[in-house]
């Protein structure tokens, strides 16, 4: 009897509802507020009095708000124009700003190089001038060889006499 009752259930879940003997039902679209006749007809604005009824559905606006919305309709582009020209401007200007500020680090690094340029010119020439110099006040190598030779020939004429001197 369990099982019996157990594939009742499992097969009301399984087989669709037209199986219970239910009438297929068609959708019906629901009309909506608004009819075909106010989706075709042409935007127009209809002025109204107090407790008049309106000749079509939508949104009611007053005067002054109307006019606000048609402003601000009217207006847009020229808003649009307005905030790429400042933020064109705003471009050109950090642009240019840009410019100025590598320009300016330019010419700065331009006269930090010339100056050290021209202070190792400075110490080249000093350098040079004093190469120049050592070599002129100093004597030349064979001075330098002929006094070593001199002084090198006295010394041992000098020790020799005296060896001579002590030994009698």
């Amino acid at each position: 009897m369990k099982s019996i009752i157990s594939y009742f259930l499992v097969a009301s879940i399984l087989l669709p509802s037209i199986s219970h003997a239910e009438g297929t039902s068609i959708p019906v679209p629901i009309p909506s507020s608004s009819t075909v006749a106010d989706q075709t007809a042409p935007a127009m604005i209809t002025p109204l009095k107090k407790s008049q009824i309106a000749p079509f559905s939508g949104i009611l606006f007053s005067p002054r708000a109307a006019a606000q919305v048609a402003t601000e309709i009217s207006s847009f582009p020229e808003r649009i124009r307005i905030d790429v020209e400042a933020a064109v401007k705003a471009s050109e200007a950090k642009k240019d700003y840009e410019r100025t500020e590598l320009s300016i680090q330019c010419t700065a690094d331009k006269s930090r190089i010339q100056a050290i340029s021209e202070s190792n010119a400075q110490r080249m020439k000093a350098f040079e001038t004093e190469l120049k110099r050592v070599q002129t006040a100093s004597p030349d190598r064979t001075t330098w060889f002929s006094l070593g030779v001199t002084a090198g020939v006295i010394v041992t004429v000098v020790t020799v006499f005296a060896v001579n001197q002590a030994s009698k």
